[in-house]
């Protein structure tokens, strides 16, 4: 499917070409067509460079998939492979520059360092969904710090969480979520009073947005990117909070999974 758009692009450019040639090159319709045709084949070959995102690194980890059978590493020598060319297209355009052909060399330069950012973040958006790939939440969930009761100050809070190092816990009573606090909401209460109660801070148990533990990861993922929260609370049936979905949880769980995999190879 990859190789769709550069072969519809071809397509077009070769009947924009024909038309151009049964208009007249120099008739306004003609010299159109013939722009059409000519942008459109620039097109297609830029398109088949085997760098990611374009069509043609697509093709090129479709066909390592296919010759390793291994997925991640097809990504990896695919990106790996684009990322040189990349490189290389911002080298040649910096000489380019400095050979005298100015504006040629930088634009060369500027799309070669797109296509290295885009690359690689392609292949860590790849990366990061193959390692979490039906895996539930709690399989990746950081465990929570100890709870906190209504009645503790802000300052207390944010006291346990300087030291635990997260950005959130749990606020219970008679052994029962009533809420969940963050540094966010200390922050604010820092601004007045360190010693506010955190029943006036709290976000209440029935306004949290939280996942269930058989959650799909991916999913989970997806929607802690939605609300835009920095976590995303885990909450059985009984109610019990048993940890954070964190963007530094999943990168984490990412980084394990990366070395557990080459240690294996």
């Amino acid at each position: 499917m990859a190789f769709v758009g550069p072969l519809t692009s071809f397509i077009i450019g070769v009947v924009s070409y024909g038309l151009a040639r049964a208009l007249g090159m120099q008739t306004p319709f003609g010299a159109a067509a013939w722009y059409l045709g000519w942008a459109n084949i620039v097109l297609a070959v830029f398109n088949l460079v085997p760098a990611y995102p374009l069509d043609g690194g697509k093709v090129l980890h479709s066909l390592i998939w296919r010759a390793t059978g291994d997925r991640r590493q097809a990504t990896r020598i695919a990106a790996g492979i684009g990322q040189t060319i990349a490189l290389t297209m911002v080298g040649f355009g910096i000489f380019l520059a400095f050979a005298g052909n100015f504006a040629s060399g930088i634009w060369l330069a500027v799309i070669g360092w797109f296509l290295n950012q885009a690359g690689r973040a392609e292949a860590f958006q790849t990366e990061l969904a193959q390692s979490l790939r039906g895996h539930p939440v709690r399989d990746i969930a950081t465990v929570p710090p100890p709870a906190l009761k209504q009645d503790d100050t802000a300052r207390t809070a944010t006291d346990m969480l300087l030291r635990s190092g997260q950005r959130a816990a749990p606020v219970v009573s008679n052994g029962h979520l009533v809420g969940i606090v963050t540094l966010t909401d200390l922050a604010r209460a820092h601004a007045t009073s360190s010693e506010e109660p955190l029943s006036a801070l709290m976000t209440p148990a029935s306004k949290i947005v939280s996942v269930a533990p058989a959650t799909d990861s991916l999913d989970a993922l997806s929607q802690l990117a939605q609300t835009g929260f920095h976590q995303l609370p885990v909450i059985d049936e009984s109610g019990t909070i048993i940890g954070f979905i964190t963007r530094d949880g999943v990168l984490r769980r990412l980084t394990y999974a990366s070395g557990h995999g080459q240690a294996r190879g």
